[in-house]
């Protein structure tokens, strides 16, 4: 009995049939021949484009929208729309028409904005969890100062609060009292304000009597007492309502010839106009007196008369001037 070997051959070739230990027999009459396969069918377009515009929903909220095909979509699939974000398909309504939910991204389209028609819409995934928070960068550059805001308006008298009026019974602004009556400008000096005449003085250091010195005949350099920062003074030698006059520095510590001094005493101006030393505190000079030694600080009257200086301000009242109790 003759024994039959069958070799394959590749796909659109027909088989050759050998004979056993023999030579080729030739093809085979009732052999079949394998033809080439014919070509699948395309498949659908994961994408399409919306068909006509349509209003972002709320997060969480589903809106119809009408589109080119939705023979590619299921429900529930996770697809993208340009310019409008992520959703899920709710449900289908037809061949090109689906629901979408808005799943809220940050990246999402806001609420209320309208998506134009022809956007395209592809298939998408759910977004992926948050990743860690990254290093802090470094603090950028300190912006500039913003202007100064507008001043603002007075508050309201306190209970019982005395206020000052002119003659006229005018409210006199911006003045309060201290150890006196005093007046605040609106650069910040402080003036002594003389009630009987309305008008402002200040602490003037009109001759020697106003000095101190290191030495007990009141010779060489004289210093003069520093008054409270702010507290308007005049240099000496000069008049008490013409001027110039200064305020001392709030640093005045750094002035030239600061020192904190034991003061025995200040001078006394004789009634001839003679200055007497009474550096000393001994009574010796009509109108000297001793009395306990106290520390002061002082500077030079050369290094306070070189401080910038400035006129008197208006101070337009009717005099007397008298409080009231509201």
């Amino acid at each position: 009995m003759t024994r039959w070997a069958a070799i394959g051959s590749a796909v659109g070739l027909s088989l050759v049939i050998a004979g056993c230990g023999g030579s080729p027999k030739g093809t085979s009459s009732g052999a079949a021949t394998v033809g080439t396969s014919a070509g699948a069918a395309a498949g659908q377009s994961a994408y399409t484009t919306i068909a006509a515009s349509f209003v972002q929903p709320s997060a969480n909220a589903t809106v119809s929208v009408s589109v080119g095909s939705t023979a590619w979509l299921a429900q529930g699939e996770y697809v993208f729309v340009q310019t409008a974000g992520t959703y899920t398909v709710s449900s289908i309504t037809d061949a090109s028409t689906v629901v979408l939910t808005n799943l809220g991204y940050a990246a999402n389209a806001a609420p209320g904005v309208t998506i134009a028609s022809g956007e395209p819409m592809v298939a998408a995934g759910a977004q992926g969890p948050a990743g860690t928070t990254g290093a802090t960068g470094t603090t950028g550059a300190t912006g500039s100062q913003g202007p100064a805001g507008t001043n603002g308006t007075n508050g309201a008298d306190g209970a019982n609060a005395i206020i000052w009026e002119d003659a006229n019974d005018t409210v006199v602004s911006d003045v309060f009292s201290d150890y006196g009556l005093d007046y605040l400008d609106k650069s910040g000096h402080v003036w002594a304000v003389q009630s009987i005449t309305a008008t402002l003085s200040a602490i003037c250091l009109v001759d020697q009597r106003f000095a101190v010195y290191p030495t007990s005949d009141c010779s060489g350099t004289a210093y003069v007492q520093i008054n409270v920062p702010a507290g308007v003074v005049c240099a000496l030698g000069t008049d008490v309502s013409g001027g110039p006059f200064f305020v001392y520095p709030d640093d005045f510590t750094t002035m030239t010839g600061y020192e904190n001094a034991t003061i025995n005493s200040v001078n006394y101006q004789a009634s001839d106009g003679t200055i007497q030393c009474c550096h000393t505190g001994i009574a010796s000079s009509a109108g000297c007196s001793s009395f306990n030694p106290y520390i002061a600080p002082v500077v030079p009257a050369t290094t306070a008369s070189s401080l910038t200086q400035f006129a008197m301000p208006d101070f337009n009242y009717v005099a007397p001037l008298h409080p009231v109790v509201p």
